[in-house]
């Protein structure tokens, strides 16, 4: 993340994600409301959108993305949770801002390819990075990886939320009690106090704490409780 280094398709994503947001403000019938700033976001949230495909950083019809490009613009790195669920969800916000359903279909894609075991990212129907499931247990990788999982919970709440359908409810509900019964450390299901609520960043299996590669943080402690909320969020539409 500095200037000279090559882009990346998060921080691509995470800028459609808010400008199309930026553009469903403006969009409305309020106080904020801007007819030209909206249509001034709306052409940033699309010229993003196409650099990402015509790049090869993310793939609109197979749902695959790469994580960065090297310095010969190749498309270079695996993906993750993460920027499967942010890609997931510019698509998402690009397509209630446009009205066009399109963009949310191609939105479910980037979901499902995370939750088709082959992919290694979902682990008994529990999210998952593909360095948990090895031996040194991400060792050496950023803890930036901490918030991973909660971007693509959101993105599958978003998704459900634009469609009106409860088609990822179990999803929602299986990491929620995952998260409980693993990423506290504590056994029993107990999460009753603020100290037994430490949330890490593995959800699909309980890692003992001497053996955690990334520790918990607050960003391991924010993506877990917003899997909670998105989970509670299903349970009461359901």
């Amino acid at each position: 993340f500095k200037d000279g280094y090559a882009p990346n398709t998060i921080t691509d994503a995470e800028y459609i994600d808010l400008v199309a947001l930026l553009g469903q403000l403006r969009s409305g019938h309020g106080p904020l409301a801007s007819a030209s700033l909206a249509a001034e976001w709306t052409a940033d949230a699309g010229r993003s959108l196409a650099w990402l495909e015509s790049s090869g950083l993310i793939n609109l019809r197979t749902g695959n993305v790469h994580r960065t490009q090297d310095n010969h613009c190749r498309s270079v790195g695996q993906a993750q949770t993460y920027t499967e669920g942010e890609v997931a969800d510019a698509l998402i916000q690009v397509g209630v801002l446009t009205h066009d359903p399109t963009e949310v279909d191609q939105a479910a894609l980037f979901i499902n390819r995370v939750l088709k075991p082959a992919n290694g990212m979902i682990h008994d129907g529990v999210l998952q990075e593909q360095c948990e499931a090895q031996a040194g247990r991400c060792k050496g990788r950023s803890y930036n990886m901490t918030v991973f999982k909660g971007l693509f919970d959101q993105a599958a709440a978003d998704w459900m939320a634009a469609t009106h359908s409860r088609a990822y409810d179990g999803l929602l509900q299986a990491q929620a009690e995952a998260i409980i019964g693993n990423a506290t450390g504590v056994p029993g299901h107990n999460c009753a106090t603020a100290k037994s609520c430490r949330l890490s960043m593995y959800w699909a299996r309980r890692v003992a704490v001497p053996q955690e590669a990334l520790v918990a943080t607050p960003g391991s402690q924010a993506s877990g409780l917003v899997a909670l909320v998105n989970a509670l969020g299903a349970s009461q539409n359901g």
